[in-house]
């Protein structure tokens, strides 16, 4: 079930929302975040806000797609969500 239009009614970005949801991966959306996350195989992609004005961290020329390995911590940033799916395959590869 995706609840992140829950979560974050105002979100502008549904299409890469649904796009992961495709691929398998379970919306983890958290109302303490500050935008929607999917996850599959213990890495988790933040979708952030198109419109950077909506966003609560991001500067204009910051990227929107956040991919974290919950196994280590680490945080790898994208400005495409191709670069951010490709990399969590890369991820779920080497496990």
């Amino acid at each position: 079930m995706m609840h992140y239009h829950l979560m974050f009614p105002d979100f502008d970005d549904a299409a890469s929302c649904e796009r992961l949801a495709s691929l398998g991966f379970t919306d983890a959306s958290y109302s303490s975040d500050t935008c929607p996350s999917f996850e599959r195989d213990g890495v988790i992609i933040f979708v952030d806000y198109a419109d950077a004005s909506l966003s609560e961290w991001r500067a204009r020329d910051a990227l929107r797609f956040s991919v974290i390995n919950l196994g280590t911590d680490e945080q790898f940033v994208f400005d495409d969500l191709d670069h951010a799916i490709t990399y969590h395959a890369h991820l779920t590869a080497e496990a």
